[in-house]
């Protein structure tokens, strides 16, 4: 039972490695998946793998909370930079356990060399873990991506099974065909959730070039909208196109009154002043406006009315500006403008009155 669970497991994180290739050399979230699945794949080849290989193997398996952490940083915030503390952390957890092993450590100071190069990386790999599940649900309710927001269950019954797998391999704890059991149902589901629509998850695909495409429209019109759809074949197809380019204009409208000034600003609240459900609302940002995260897409709004007020109003504070079109604090202001407008809004004012 234990390697029929072992081989399957393997089987179909391969299978998903295969689907992966095709999109590999497009998104950094893809390649740092890819090498997951080769450490999961690690984890449950255990049963087959000679007693003499099993220490390669364990140092491979100590990637996988990293890079469960770094995937989910990749996947849910496009486009971000990942933190310095993370990549530190990343290599705490396995940087030591490989010197370990690579030279035998024999010294009367042993107890202090296993705290340092077992306890404390088995704790950064707790860390870690428990990092990518934060930034798997902080994200959650922002994403206006359908395929990446169903990939999230995929992944959340992943890392329960990558958690646990952790703390019965650090501690030797809890039945062996029960850990691949577990991880086997979270093959299943992440290989479905992949082969449905995986172009969708990544993010935006990187060019030649290293630059992350970006798409995001600051200010789409209808008309402009309208003339990107395409003839369609069905009746039913058709209705739903019309009915979805109703919504786009609903919700232009509804922007042009300046409700992303709002704090409190959400999709549940453009949803509620609308009159749709909230899946039709976000469909319409995501598949005619082309943004990812509604975050970005009220900063765009917020930051194009900013930038316009901080040229042409010379003598109003940058701070009143923030204030005016929906920031708590300077701080997340100058964040979010810099992000946009790659300066700073105190730059951007002197170059434009330049």
């Amino acid at each position: 039972m234990l390697q029929f669970l072992s081989a399957s497991g393997a089987g179909m994180a391969t299978a998903m490695c295969v689907l992966i290739l095709f999109d590999f050399r497009q998104y950094k979230s893809a390649q740092v998946f890819f090498f997951l699945l080769v450490a999961a794949i690690a984890h449950m080849l255990m049963p087959w793998i000679p007693v003499e290989y099993h220490e390669p193997s364990y140092l491979m398996q100590s990637f996988a909370a990293g890079l469960f952490c770094v995937s989910c940083f990749l996947i849910f915030y496009d486009g971000e930079k990942l933190p310095n503390w993370l990549l530190v952390l990343f290599f705490v957890s396995v940087g030591p356990p490989i010197i370990y092993h690579a030279f035998i450590i024999d010294t009367e100071h042993q107890e202090f060399f296993q705290l340092l190069m077992k306890v404390i990386p088995q704790y950064s790999e707790y860390a870690l873990a428990a990092i990518g599940l934060r930034v798997l649900f902080a994200s959650w309710g922002n994403d206006m991506v359908e395929a990446r927001r169903r990939l999230r269950f995929g992944i959340l019954l992943s890392s329960v099974a990558l958690v646990w797998a952790l703390i019965s391999n650090n501690f030797g704890v809890g039945a062996p065909a029960f850990r691949l059991f577990v991880l086997n149902i979270a093959m299943i589901g992440l290989f479905i959730l992949l082969f449905r629509g995986n172009s969708e998850i990544w993010g935006r695909p990187v060019l030649d070039d290293g630059l992350v495409v970006d798409g995001a429209v600051l200010e789409p019109t209808p008309i402009e909208l309208n003339k990107s759809v395409e003839p369609v074949p069905s009746e039913l197809e058709e209705k739903k196109a019309d009915k979805q380019l109703q919504d786009l204009n609903k919700l232009i409208e509804l922007m042009a009154t300046g409700i992303y000034r709002r704090e409190d600003v959400s999709l549940k609240i453009l949803a509620e002043e609308l009159k749709l459900p909230e899946y039709r609302v976000r469909a319409v940002i995501n598949q005619n406006m082309d943004y990812r995260n509604f975050n970005e897409f009220i900063h765009d709004y917020r930051i194009k009315e900013a930038a316009e007020r901080i040229q042409n109003e010379q003598d109003t504070p940058i701070s009143n500006i923030a204030l005016d079109v929906g920031y708590r604090s300077l701080s997340s202001f100058n964040r979010a403008f810099k992000k946009i407008m790659e300066t700073t809004p105190t730059d951007y004012r002197e170059q434009e009155s330049g």
